[in-house]
């Protein structure tokens, strides 16, 4: 399965695509953020609308779920206000050192 990142300009009346990524790291990393958005709305919203916020919160675990389907790698944490699609490696492949 490929999956891309697209930057879209949306200033004008139809939707322009400017740039077309093939990237599965920065997929993962586009993929963390919107998840990421969709939480802090929840919470935003939390002390304003509990019942909006609990249907956001819904939205943000659905989204985590269809991008760990569809983004290379993207398993989803235990914990479900975050995305855990980007792999945690300390180790500089060149030199073997941590980073």
């Amino acid at each position: 399965m490929q999956v891309s990142v697209q930057l879209v300009y949306e200033g004008s009346e139809r939707p322009y695509t400017a740039a077309r990524v093939e990237d599965p790291v920065l997929a993962r990393i586009v993929a963390q953020r919107a998840v990421d958005d969709a939480v802090a709305q929840a919470e935003a919203m939390s002390s304003l609308d509990p019942v909006l916020a609990e249907a956001q919160r819904a939205e943000a675990e659905r989204l985590r779920r269809v991008l760990g389907v569809l983004v290379p790698r993207g398993i989803g944490s235990g914990n479900r206000s975050r995305f855990q699609l980007i792999e945690e490696d300390t180790k500089d492949p060149e030199n073997g050192d941590e980073s």
